[in-house]
């Protein structure tokens, strides 16, 4: 029997009685209205109800498959961490000596964690570099590439690969596959796939390689592999992991992610829907997939949670009318927030930020949903990342006010009627809004600030209105005149006016020049550069060879113009400010050193010699560009409230927040 609370509101209207039901992961049973897990609160549960779970790690997944005619409340008790995860521990240690420990898992295992700090699966080369490729053969499915010699690790993989994949940059596609092979020939260096997991369009030049997750390959305390039982049972997908620990007892908080094929929080019903639910105030961690997965459903609201270190998406929401997303911290996910076929959303006040691939996503067929006043960022990590990612047939889509920092901006395909006003692109490394493949058309792009973004906008449809928008040292490019029907006034250009069209490409240096060849940025203004603190150049590039205190950049880029020695550089926002120290053809030298060779690629920001922060202070310039104050937003008032408005990460969730130089990258793609 559920306990009843009466509220004021329901004792005025005369309304039916609501009820408060309690979860305690302590609780021992008979108490009304008492229960020790949340599925069995959601399960006793009716519309109008409200469901308060106490402090405490609540271990596995909860589904939510009703309509409620009236919404239904899961919050998390006041003051308290309610932890919804799916991390599992692993026991049953075995010694397979020299400092190794094998355990069996019930469950695919593809990442290890210490508490919340990822391990590396164990690799080769060790320090993360990648060996180029001498050949792709796309007939025959297979690289080639130069034998290692005095590799007997090598040796053991091409003999058994037991669950190793070959983990390679696709240079045309700029992004990271993990791939089981066939085989391997150490001998002659051949590496040969099947049809399932060959990926086409390679070029000949710009790929690289390493292997992973394989027990030979385990040399340093953190290395580790999971080997796959070998079994005809599709369903059985547990196997053997080994580990290296720093410390024995390690073993005993050394743990893996569950995938429960769908998310820690499940709101899906087949042939029905799920509606009116309010989640809010959780921690919701640990899903080899998704934390909340959401599909076939209307009048959803999750608020307040943090959302991290999950495989999959963080928010992934379709086929859902009248959502909400508010004030939550999605952190350290595959993705951030993943929609498709939304009618009617709203998305406010999140930070979105260091996930492995896009910050999000809004596509298939969505249609009236607002994006405003999140913070997106650090999304430079595995996959080819986009800050926003609008595709297939959305329309009616408004992104405002956001502030997109170390993170590619906007991104779009097939996405009609977009407006982006009020919006901050910073240190975006390509293009800030790109309307791209030819289909993305009628935008009006308004107030938005752009700085170290390449180029502000890339449009290759048709319609695009611009006005008061504030770019900061960047050229502007008016691509196919006659074709795409730009309307570009009453913007502002800091310190200088630099421009060029394409068909007929020709450079213009002035505003005065632009308005009389094509009647473009009437009433457009310049100024000069009087901001508190923004960089003085940027620059792209990536690693030198395996060294730790020096970058290779561009070949295209003037290094001398744009770098000195003795000027503060920070790469790829990991908010340190490292010092010049020489400069060699296009080689940067620099102090202190990274913890790891580059990665993959390398977003380099000069602050100036002066520098002492690593945050943009822009403001509104002849009333043109963002109204964003990007300190309120680093410091967690995304509303403008003058107060926090987003929950206090915890200790241990802040120690365990991705380093973009230091990347652990995962035995999957």
């Amino acid at each position: 029997m559920k306990s009843l609370v009466f509220t004021a509101a329901v004792a005025a209207c005369g309304c039916a009685f609501a009820a408060m039901l309690t979860v305690d992961s302590k609780a021992v049973g008979g108490e009304p209205g008492t229960y020790a897990t949340l599925q069995k609160a959601v399960d006793a549960a009716a519309g109008g109800d409200e469901i308060v779970v106490k402090g405490g790690e609540y271990y596995g997944r909860v589904r939510i498959l009703k309509v409620y005619e009236k919404p239904l409340t899961i919050r998390a008790a006041e003051g308290e961490r309610a932890i919804l995860s799916g991390f599992t521990p692993i026991t049953g240690w075995k010694d397979e000596g020299k400092g190794v420990y094998s355990a069996h898992v019930d469950n695919k295992a593809m990442d290890l964690f210490l508490g919340y700090e990822p391990l590396q699966c164990s690799r080769w080369p060790a320090d993360g570099t990648r060996v180029p490729f001498v050949k792709t053969d796309d007939k025959e499915r297979l690289f080639k590439t130069d034998p290692v010699k005095d590799a007997p690790f090598l040796a053991e993989i091409a003999k058994d690969p037991m669950g190793a994949v070959c983990y390679y940059h696709h240079g045309f596609a700029d992004t990271m596959i993990a791939a089981p092979f066939t085989s391997y020939d150490a001998k002659t260096g051949v590496i040969a796939f099947d049809k399932r997991h060959w990926k086409s369009g390679f070029r000949e030049t710009g790929n690289s390689y390493s292997f992973m997750n394989h027990p030979a390959l385990i040399v340093n305390p953190g290395d580790w592999a999971f080997v796959p039982d070998k079994t005809g049972d599709a369903r059985k997908k547990g196997g053997t992991i080994f580990f290296k620990p720093s410390a024995k007892a390690d073993l005993d908080r050394v743990r893996y992610r569950v995938n429960f094929g769908g998310g820690i929080v499940t709101m899906i019903k087949d042939k029905a829907s799920v509606a009116n639910v309010v989640l809010d105030g959780f921690e919701i961690t640990g899903s080899a997939s998704s934390a909340i997965y959401v599909k076939n459903a209307s009048d959803i609201t999750v608020k307040n949670c943090i959302i991290h270190h999950n495989g999959g998406v963080g928010i992934q929401v379709s086929s859902t009318t009248n959502l909400v997303i508010s004030s939550n911290v999605i952190i350290a996910n595959g993705d951030g927030i993943v929609l498709g076929s939304i009618k009617n959303g709203l998305a406010e006040g999140n930070e979105i930020g260091f996930n492995y691939a896009d910050g999000f996503v809004i596509s298939w067929h969505s249609e009236d949903v607002v994006a405003r006043r999140n913070y997106l960022h650090h999304h430079f990590l595995l996959a080819h990342p986009d800050g926003f990612q609008l595709y297939r047939f959305v329309k009616n889509i408004r992104i405002e006010e956001n502030f997109l920092a170390w993170s590619a901006g906007i991104m779009a395909e097939e996405a009609e009627q977009i407006v982006a006003s009020g919006n901050i692109f910073f240190a975006t490394g390509g293009a800030g809004i790109v309307c791209g493949h030819q289909n993305s058309h009628f935008w009006k792009m308004q107030n938005n600030t752009f700085c170290c973004a390449g180029l502000p906008f890339k449009f290759t449809g048709h319609d695009y209105e611009l006005d008061h928008n504030l770019i900061v040292g960047e050229r502007m490019l008016y691509p196919n005149v006659d074709k795409t029907r730009i309307t570009s006034r009453e913007n502002c250009y800091v310190p200088e006016y630099i421009a060029q069209t394409a068909e007929p490409w020709k450079l213009y240096k002035s505003l005065e020049a632009i308005r009389a060849a094509h009647g473009f940025e009437v009433g457009s203004t310049t100024a000069p550069n009087t901001f508190a603190n923004v960089p003085k150049s940027y620059a792209t590039g990536g690693a030198n060879g395996t060294a730790k205190d020096s970058v290779l950049l561009r070949k295209d880029i003037k290094i001398n113009e744009r770098f000195a020695i003795g000027d503060k550089v920070e790469f790829n926002g990991d908010g340190i400010l490292r010092t010049v120290t020489g400069i060699e053809g296009q080689v940067l030298k620099f102090e202190p050193a990274f913890p790891l060779p580059v990665f993959r690629r390398l977003f380099a920001v000069n602050w100036g010699p002066e520098a002492k922060s690593c945050l943009p202070l822009l403001t509104q310039v002849n009333g043109c560009g963002s109204p964003v104050d990007p300190a309120a937003f680093a410091n967690g008032d995304l509303l403008g409230k003058g107060t926090r408005t987003i929950p206090v990460l915890p200790a241990d969730v802040i120690a365990a927040m991705p380093n973009p130089n230091k990347i652990i990258v995962p035995p999957c793609d």
